[in-house]
């Protein structure tokens, strides 16, 4: 449980941080670490160790990026629906294109082609635009959840709305949740 000062080095697809800590003998080790944009310097502390690289989790952003915002979901953090929130929306979309570029390269071997990807298009709202998203139901000792699950992926965080969904969307998503919690699923086509 190291707690180490770094600089991120770049985000992955995924949303992860990715460090490059220098070891004794000279060689790198990978550190991935959430909620951080590129070249923001950050205070962090080691939670899992892997073969060839660890996960850590941020305690602090010493140099934040001249991106990072403020995220307007109450749930940013807990909820694992979204890793961009504290990105501004203009340079998410910069990232996006360079991680589909980076992707390209890495994993389709294009790098020898000469292929260019357009700019991320995307709407002018930073909220309210997602015309799509996947809530999940469960029972824990005898109550009902009904949410997203968390970042941890180990339980459901009850959300009564999401941020980035639209509003028709988080209407027809409170209906659906109010429904399950008064009636269970099982009841479900029994309600109006």
């Amino acid at each position: 449980n190291d707690i180490l000062n770094i600089t991120i080095q770049e985000v992955t697809n995924l949303g992860q941080g990715v460090a490059k800590y220098e070891l004794s003998n000279g060689l790198y080790w990978i550190i991935l670490v959430p909620y951080v944009i590129n070249d923001e310097y950050v205070t962090i502390q080691i939670v899992r160790n892997d073969r060839s690289f660890s996960e850590a989790k941020l305690l602090n952003v010493i140099v934040p990026s001249k991106y990072r915002v403020i995220p307007k979901c109450q749930y940013f953090g807990s909820c694992g629906g979204c890793q961009y929130q504290h990105i501004d929306i203009d340079y998410q979309r910069i990232m996006k294109n360079r991680q589909v570029n980076d992707l390209l390269q890495r994993f389709a071997g294009v790098k020898d082609f000469n292929i260019t990807i357009d700019d991320t298009i995307g709407t002018v709202n930073s909220y309210n635009y997602r015309n799509k998203i996947t809530p999940h139901y469960s029972v824990v000792d005898s109550k009902p959840y009904f949410g997203f699950q968390s970042n941890q992926l180990e339980e459901i965080i009850d959300i009564h709305e999401c941020a980035i969904a639209t509003k028709e969307i988080n209407y027809k998503y409170l209906d659906l949740r109010d429904k399950l919690l008064s009636n269970g699923i099982e009841n479900l086509n029994n309600t109006s």
